[in-house]
């Protein structure tokens, strides 16, 4: 029997959580927009640090990410587990470092204050995926996942939206200077709007905390009223409660005992989600791996970091930032397309179908920047968004919280900042050296390459258990898995090499 759920509830408090999410896109967009307005502020116009402030500035928040991503399940030990309140303490910090980068318009503060930024965002990825993931009933985790990637782009759009208004390259080069101070606080500072909504959300509507936390720490009754406001059936409330105890039985069986019972006392599936013994685990958290750096090197973040320039490089100076804010449009209408969509269609086929896709615009995008055809080119930067929205963009958080656990996760997310970082980093120089296009067809080639990978290792999650996509990806019966498991003695991957 389907459970009854009330809908409007779970996505009122996926909604509140993604708030975390709609400061990431609003962070990662806002210096795209501001960055000709700083380097005219500050004087940097001429000089080395025109090319070398802004790129150092935009890939700072990366840097924070990739330092603070590996180190959720640490983090959270100071609230605990409680991945509730270590949210509400992001914000709390997250609020502090915009607060911080609209104190100064110099090249420390803006540093420095967008490292703390990318700190929180970087914790903020795997705890919200891990928030949906545990808040979602099965048959609406394809909507609650591509929520996640609604947000970013929604703060993406915003950034882009209210960046359009600030003065165009032109404008700037056509005034004896540029003296403004106010704009771009306006703009650098709105996101503490998300921080402050989500923190108190949490600390009142939405107070209660994930459930498995309540469960561990024996908070039942609590337990009850959260699940009750999600499903309307009290027999459903007790199945995903004994599932929390079965789960919780599982954990602590000692391992050799556990490999000793039989297939029928343990279920359907032998192989605990997040044991590292299995290849299930090793496939599994490889196949992370290469989903994070896979979805950076199909270029998304050059066009999100960078997307104003290459519409100035295209001699649309003045409408650049016109220009940038439609793209948001494009990715906002596409990826709540893709979230209609996903609950259709199966995560593999979106993946493969988006990702052959973008492959090809990422080749007319190539063509057309070399041949200095705009329409086209601006036209391919737009298929290529739809494709990546409905494919990439929001399914490698939703998949990827399917597949791993949190320490897995953690590393994943930890991965993909590492890779927003380089392509930050190197893009502007890529463009420098081999103009839009050049840089756009190796996009294009590290894309195709992605396909053989996918093709080989994806597997099929929707609607599928933990335990079932475990023993999917062992590939082998449950008869098999439990003898398997009795011969192997050390993990394929223990906590120091993780």
């Amino acid at each position: 029997m389907d459970q009854e759920i009330n809908k409007k509830h779970v996505l009122l408090l996926i909604g509140n959580i993604c708030l975390g999410s709609l400061y990431f896109g609003y962070n990662m967009g806002v210096y795209n927009t501001l960055s000709t307005v700083m380097v005219y502020l500050n004087g940097w116009k001429g000089g080395f640090e025109e090319t070398l402030y802004p790129t150092l500035i935009t890939i700072s928040a990366s840097v924070g990410c990739i330092v603070s991503s590996p180190l959720g399940v640490q983090a959270l030990q100071y609230t605990q587990g409680n991945l509730r309140k270590a949210c509400i303490y992001l914000d709390l910090i997250g609020i502090a470092s915009v607060l911080f980068q609209i104190l100064d318009s110099s090249f420390i503060f803006l540093l420095l204050g967008r490292f703390v930024s990318g700190l929180v965002i970087g914790l903020n990825c795997s705890y919200i995926s891990t928030y949906i993931t545990e808040f979602s009933p099965v048959s609406m985790r394809g909507i609650t996942g591509c929520m996640n990637q609604i947000f970013i782009c929604s703060g993406l759009f915003l950034s882009f939206f209210i960046g359009a208004f600030l003065p165009s390259k032109q404008d700037l080069a056509q005034m004896e200077s540029y003296t403004d101070q106010s704009q771009w606080r306006f703009n650098l500072g709105y996101s503490i709007i998300f921080g402050i909504a989500r923190a108190y959300f949490l600390s009142t509507t939405f107070s209660y905390d994930t459930p498995s936390y309540m469960h561990k720490n024996g908070n039942i009754a609590d337990l009850k009223a959260a699940l009750q406001a999600i499903y309307t059936r009290q027999e459903d409330v007790k199945n995903i409660i004994k599932q929390l105890d079965d789960a919780q039985d599982e954990i602590n069986k000692p391992v050799s005992k556990h490999f000793d019972t039989p297939v029928t006392e343990l279920g359907q599936n032998p192989i605990p989600f997040d044991n590292r013994n299995t290849k299930s685990y090793k496939r599994r958290f490889y196949l992370g791996l290469f989903f994070s750096i896979s979805n950076q090197l199909t270029g998304i973040n050059a066009v999100m970091f960078y997307s104003n320039k290459i519409f100035e490089d295209s001699h649309q100076e003045a409408y650049a930032g016109i220009f940038t804010s439609f793209l948001g449009i494009v990715l906002i209408l596409s990826t709540v397309y893709g979230a209609i969509i996903s609950e259709k269609y199966g995560r593999r086929q979106m993946i493969m179908k988006g990702v052959s896709a973008m492959t090809g615009c990422l080749f007319l995008m190539s063509y057309f920047s070399s041949s200095d055809n705009f329409v086209l080119s601006f036209g391919s930067i737009c298929a290529y968004l739809f494709f990546f929205s409905i494919s990439q963009g929001p399914l490698v958080w939703a998949y990827q919280a399917e597949i791993l656990d949190q320490v897995g996760l953690s590393i994943s997310t930890c991965v993909i900042w590492i890779f927003t970082l380089l392509v930050g980093l190197v893009f502007p120089y890529l463009v420098l050296g081999f103009g839009v296009g050049g840089a756009f067809i190796f996009f294009a080639f590290c894309s195709l390459t992605s396909l053989f990978y996918f093709n080989k290792e994806l597997i099929e999650t929707k609607g599928k258990t933990k335990e079932q996509i475990a023993l999917e990806f062992e590939g082998i019966t449950a008869d098999q898995a439990v003898r398997r498991a009795k011969k192997m003695e050390k993990p394929l991957l223990d906590d120091n090499q993780l």
